[in-house]
Parts: structure tokens; sequence; C-alpha cells
């Protein structure tokens, strides 16, 4: 049986193809953060059930767009299993944590500028989406 973590989205749907790896590539412009974080909650959701007798599902659903709700699809993993993604999202994951909680690894910006447009954090680190 499976458990569907559902993040809900106000915008609309991605146009291209996701690409999993995308979600881990630093710097990269438009980051595919929403599937990130559907698979992240889904992550969580797996290390906190007591029984592993349920698939743990991550999935999208688009208000506006009215679609049925389906797993999560990645472009550039288009045979691998719910069950598969989320091992390779772990895999990816726990470097990433480990990097960030790194005391020795220096906080540094991202070097497309273009992403501090809309950041909810540019009020932190000041930095103007036309510096380069």
């Amino acid at each position: 049986s499976q458990i569907f973590v559902i993040d809900y989205k106000t915008g609309k749907p991605p146009t291209t193809g996701i690409k999993f790896d995308d979600m881990f590539e630093y710097g990269l412009y438009k980051r595919p953060s929403s599937p990130f974080q559907a698979m992240y909650y889904a992550y969580i959701v797996q290390k906190q059930m007591i029984e592993k007798t349920h698939e743990v599902v991550p999935a999208l659903l688009f208000i506006q767009e009215r679609k049925q709700l389906a797993p999560l699809k990645f472009s550039d993993k288009k045979n691998a299993d719910t069950v598969q993604l989320n091992k390779d999202f772990e895999a990816q994951l726990i470097p990433l944590l480990r990097e960030i909680l790194n005391v020795d690894v220096p906080f540094d910006q991202t070097p497309d500028a273009r992403n501090c447009i809309n950041c909810e954090f540019n009020v932190i680190c000041a930095r103007k989406a036309n510096n380069d």
C-alpha cells in the first residue's frame, strides 16, 4: 500500500520535464524547489514511520490545474520507481546536509544572481539581482 505525501502548490506546474539531479545542482538558475520540497517531506515521513510497510510517495498537487494526483516523475529517471527515487534522494540529501552543517565550509552566495530576484532572504544577504 502507499502513503501519498502531497505538497499543494498555488502556482502553475513547470512546462518542461523536471530533472532529478537538478534539485541538487548548486547555483542552477531556477532550481526545481517544489519537487525538492515534496521529496524532502516524503523523506521525513518515511524516516518517522515505525513500521516500513507502506511505500511513501511524494506528489505535487497544483490546485489551479485540477489534474489527477500522481507521484513525482523526473525526466532523467523515467524508469525509477518511488522506492528507488527515495533512495537516490537520500543519497544526495545526506552529503548536502553535511556540507550545510559543516562549520568549515563558508557560506557563499549563488553564482547566478538571477536566483536572487524573488528570494525572500535577499534582505539578509543583501545581494542585489543585478550584481555578478
